[in-house]
């Protein structure tokens, strides 16, 4: 039995906040995300627990859609299985800016996966994956036991295709308040 999609949209101020919840499948109704004539859609992909082959079809048509529609398209706290299909399709975005996303983490000693969000900024931009890892990793209880649950240079690459984009201080920080 799979976990349906749930799509909850909020309007604050210009921008429409989008929080997906749930599998993207061949039954996830995705024409739902849409907008009100808002400039600014930001997607909140945190709750995603999978994607199938059918749902990123689906995905590329309406983000597509969504694309022509909005002049900014922001992803936010995007789990491993969707930083995947950012690396492996090159529309899957939509030419949307990717603001957050989960680096995953394992620990055999104490046999517990993690996830640990980063946000993309000045700072990031120009470190490497070898310092990003670190940095994300102090912020660990018994960092020291875990490790990076992904290729390195897989799991990063989705970044060479957005180093020249950036989001305005306002859009952060709304970005901030409303998705947690």
């Amino acid at each position: 039995m799979s976990e349906a999609l749930e799509i909850t949209k909020t309007k604050v101020g210009d921008y429409l906040f989008i929080f997906l919840s749930g599998m993207i499948t061949e039954d996830s109704q995705l024409e739902q995300i849409d907008t009100d004539g808002e400039s600014t859609a930001i997607i909140d992909l945190s709750k995603i627990t999978r994607i199938n082959s059918y749902g990123i079809r689906q995905w590329i048509n309406n983000l597509k859609r969504l694309n022509e529609k909005t002049s900014q398209i922001v992803f936010t706290r995007c789990p491993p299985a969707i930083v995947e299909q950012f690396n492996m399709i090159s529309n899957f975005g939509a030419g949307g800016f990717v603001y957050s996303f989960f680096l995953p983490f394992y620990s055999e000693k104490l046999e517990k996966d993690a996830l640990v969000i980063l946000e993309i900024n000045d700072d990031v931009r120009q470190m490497n994956h070898e310092d990003i890892i670190e940095k994300s990793l102090q912020s660990l209880t018994d960092a020291d036991d875990y490790v990076f649950n992904d290729i390195e240079d897989e799991y990063f690459s989705f970044l060479q295709f957005q180093k020249d984009s950036s989001i305005d201080a306002d859009l952060i920080n709304a970005i901030k308040q409303n998705c947690k």
